[in-house]
C-alpha cells in the first residue's frame, strides 16, 4: 500500500473547524493523505481528510453526506474500501461538528473496541493519556511537585532560620502535596474507568 501526503487542495470551512478542534487537542495530522492500490477498489487512489499519525487511525468528514443519493452513494463506496481493506477509520458527519469532541472521543473508543483492532491498545491508552493532560490535569500534578521541590530546597533553609515557621511551611507544604496527590489520582482513576471522559 503506497501512501503520500496530497498537497494541492483547499479544505472546507468545515474541515478548517475539524483541525482546528486538532489543533487544540494536541492532535497530530496530516491532511489529504493519500493512499494508493487499496484492495476492493475501482479508484487508483483514495483521499483521506486526516490522517492521525500517532494512533494510526483515518478521519473523514462527510459533509455532503445529506445532500444528493449519488453522494450519499459516494460516500458509503468509500467507507466499505476502507473496511474491506482494514483501515482504522473514524467518520464525522455534519450534525456532529456541534459536539466534535464527543462525537470523536467516542468514536475513538469505539472503534479500538473492534476486535481486528485491539492489537493497536498501546496507541489507544498512548491517545487517552494525552488527551488526560491536555484537559488541563497536567496543572494538579505540576502544583504537587512544585510543593514538594520547595519543601525538599527551602526547608533545610528555613530550619536554621526560625524552626517556628518552617513547622508552618512543612504543615502548608505537606498538605497541598497530599491534596493535590489525592485529587489527581482520584481525577486518573475516573478517567481510566470512564475511557477518558471528564466530568
Amino acid at each position: 500500500m503506497d501512501s503520500k501526503k496530497y498537497k494541492s487542495y483547499k479544505p472546507t470551512r468545515e474541515e478548517d473547524y475539524i483541525k482546528f478542534y486538532f489543533d487544540n487537542s494536541h492532535i497530530r495530522y496530516q491532511e489529504q493523505f493519500v493512499l494508493k492500490n487499496l484492495r476492493y477498489d475501482s479508484k487508483k487512489h483514495r483521499r483521506v481528510d486526516f490522517y492521525l499519525q500517532n494512533v494510526d487511525v483515518y478521519v473523514e468528514y462527510y459533509g455532503l453526506y445529506n445532500s444528493t443519493k449519488e453522494k450519499r452513494f459516494e460516500y458509503d463506496e468509500k467507507t466499505k474500501v476502507y473496511f474491506r481493506n482494514g483501515l482504522p477509520t473514524i467518520i464525522i458527519y455534519p450534525h456532529e461538528l456541534g459536539i466534535l469532541d464527543y462525537a470523536f472521543h467516542t468514536k475513538m473508543i469505539q472503534l479500538f473496541n473492534v476486535e481486528k483492532f485491539r492489537n493497536r491498545r498501546n496507541k489507544y491508552y498512548k491517545y487517552l493519556f494525552f488527551r488526560y493532560f491536555h484537559k488541563g490535569e497536567w496543572i494538579t500534578l505540576f502544583a504537587t511537585v512544585f510543593w514538594a521541590y520547595l519543601s525538599f530546597v527551602f526547608g533545610w533553609e528555613l530550619v536554621q532560620i526560625d524552626e517556628g515557621l518552617n513547622a508552618i511551611f512543612f504543615l502548608i507544604s505537606f498538605v497541598l502535596t497530599i491534596y493535590n496527590l489525592v485529587t489527581f489520582s482520584t481525577d486518573l482513576i475516573y478517567f481510566i474507568k470512564h475511557k477518558g471522559v471528564l466530568e
